[in-house]
């Protein structure tokens, strides 16, 4: 097996989620997250960086950026992942968060993009890893495509 087709396999093979906990006190743990303007917003922190973690409660859509200090402001966040250390354990991460608030928060659809075309090639192959579709249908969804946005989307089961 070649470096290229190894390297490829051991991405697909280590995300997926991953319990973590998350909150909005300073050390991220409190399990809390607060909504403004129909957007819930929640923090995890990992090797000493913060990841703020956004969802639409609209569209189901996440997002997430990072920053070195402690803030629950969107404005003082980075969504170019400069700054992400690790970046497959905090992505697996933030998909466990995002996937266990959801379904709490019992909303129907939740998706995400890839901020380039090399983070969209990686998910491209991600959603068709029988790993990961396991590890989101044991946290309540199914993925169901790709739409025109370039958004995946995937639907609580």
């Amino acid at each position: 097996m070649n470096n290229i087709k190894f390297s490829n396999f051991l991405i697909s093979e280590s995300i997926g989620p991953k319990f973590s906990k998350y909150g909005l006190n300073v050390e991220a743990n409190d399990l809390k997250y607060y909504c403004e303007d129909d957007i819930l917003v929640t923090l995890l922190l990992q090797d000493n960086v913060y990841y703020l973690i956004t969802i639409d409660l609209n569209t189901g859509e996440f997002k997430f950026g990072s920053s070195p200090t402690y803030s629950k402001m969107f404005i003082d966040y980075s969504f170019n992942r400069v700054g992400t250390h690790n970046a497959f354990q905090v992505f697996s991460k933030i998909l466990y968060i995002v996937l266990s608030i959801s379904y709490n928060k019992k909303l129907s659809t939740i998706c995400f993009s890839g901020l380039d075309n090399s983070l969209d090639i990686l998910y491209s192959k991600l959603v068709k890893n029988k790993y990961f579709i396991n590890s989101i249908k044991e946290l309540g969804y199914i993925f169901v495509g790709k739409n025109s946005n370039g958004l995946f989307i995937f639907n609580q089961k």
